[in-house]
Parts: structure tokens; C-alpha cells; sequence
């Protein structure tokens, strides 16, 4: 067995939250499927082998893979396409690289080489000087950079970045519960657009904190 197969694997059965059918179809995914080549979903097929009632029920599942990562999707000319997500989440925090203030004297690679760098940590930097370093960034900046260096990082790389999670930890701090219905439990963050990607600080606006139930609902609603 690959190593990643190895890893996709251990996370899925550590998976405290995971319901029962969810595993069994994840177990037909991970059999049907492989990581970083996308392959048309096949639907009907999935929810005969799967014992998934209705399409409704399979999009709920959609949602909860792709947030947990176990899965990338993307939309084409003929429906949905499917992919294994190679999951970074196991590597242990101590192998990862730290953050390095130092080299915040060059803006260009901080931002691209660790601001924007899902590999990365923060270490022990507190919580109220991260957020000055990314405040400190503004739009037109950001912008000229990642036109220069021709950066890209796809989204669910992005979601691993410590930008990101100075993003999360502002919106958390301002919202310790669901704008929807109030709950604490399994808090997430969501983007009601994607006009301002990659200085979501400057437009905190732009996003809303939602517990995962309102969250799947959100999706499968839009």
C-alpha cells in the first residue's frame, strides 16, 4: 500500500464523527477513485452500491467529504468530477517549517513562501502579532505580488495556510457561535463570495461563521 493510501486510510478510521454510512461510501471511493486524477462521480452508480436513497442524502455526504478533506470535486462540462485528496493533516506539527518574522523584510516570499504556504506554522508567535502581520498586508500589495511571482495555490491547500487561520481565529473571536442558529459545535467558516480570494481580511464581511450542519446546508442550498 502507497504511503498517502496509508494515511487516507489511518484518517478515516480515526474519524470519530463519522457516521456509518458515510464510511462504507468513503470505502467505495477510495476504491473507485484515485488521489489527484479526477474522474467523472457516477452517481447513479454510487448510490445503488452505496444504498443512498435519494440525491439529497448523497450531496450531505459531498459536503461533509469535501470539508473533512477526504476528497477534491470540481464541476465540468458533464457533471461533477471526483478525486482522493492527498491529505497533509497527518504530518506532525513539529516537522512542519515555523514561521520566520525575520524574513517578513521580504514581503514577497513571506507571503507566498509562508503566509501561503499550507506546510507552515506558526509556532510561538501570539495570536495578536500574527494578526498585524497579515493586517499589515494591504490589497494592492497582495495583488501585485501574486501577479508577479504568478503564484496559485488551489483552495484546499489554501484552507491549511496560516493566513487562513488568522482568518478563522478573527471570525471566531467575533462569533463564538452559528449566524444561523446559535449552535457552538463544529464551528465553520464560510465565503458568501470569492470577490476578495486571498485578502479575505480586508473584507471580513465577505464571510460568515456557520456550525457544519448550517454549513452543509449552505451548500447544498446554493
Amino acid at each position: 500500500m502507497e504511503k498517502q493510501e496509508k494515511i487516507w486510510l489511518e484518517k478515516l478510521f480515526d474519524d470519530k464523527d463519522i457516521k456509518l454510512k458515510h464510511f462504507k461510501t468513503l470505502i467505495y471511493i477510495f476504491k473507485e477513485y484515485n488521489f489527484n486524477a479526477y474522474a467523472k462521480l457516477d452517481e447513479t452508480k454510487m448510490m445503488e452500491v452505496c444504498e443512498i436513497k435519494n440525491k439529497k442524502t448523497l450531496n450531505r455526504m459531498l459536503n461533509y467529504f469535501l470539508e473533512n478533506k477526504y476528497i477534491k470535486l470540481k464541476i465540468g462540462k458533464n457533471g461533477l468530477y471526483v478525486s482522493l485528496n492527498c491529505i497533509t493533516d497527518n504530518i506532525t506539527r513539529n516537522s512542519k517549517p515555523r514561521i520566520n518574522i525575520e524574513k517578513l523584510k521580504d514581503r514577497e516570499d513571506f507571503l507566498t513562501e509562508q503566509l501561503f504556504n499550507p506546510t507552515c506554522v506558526w509556532g510561538n508567535i501570539t495570536k495578536q502579532k500574527r494578526i498585524e502581520i497579515v493586517n499589515s498586508y494591504t490589497e494592492k500589495e497582495i495583488k501585485e505580488i501574486l501577479d508577479n511571482k504568478k503564484f496559485y495555490i488551489d483552495y484546499d491547500s489554501f484552507l491549511l495556510t496560516p493566513y487562513w487561520k488568522v482568518i478563522k481565529q478573527i471570525l471566531k473571536q467575533k462569533h463564538n457561535s452559528c449566524q444561523r442558529c446559535g449552535s457552538k459545535y463544529k464551528l465553520h467558516i464560510h465565503h458568501l463570495t470569492y470577490n476578495h480570494h486571498f485578502y479575505e481580511h480586508l473584507f471580513l464581511d465577505d464571510l460568515i461563521v456557520l456550525c457544519e450542519k448550517c454549513h452543509q446546508n449552505e451548500h447544498t442550498n446554493n
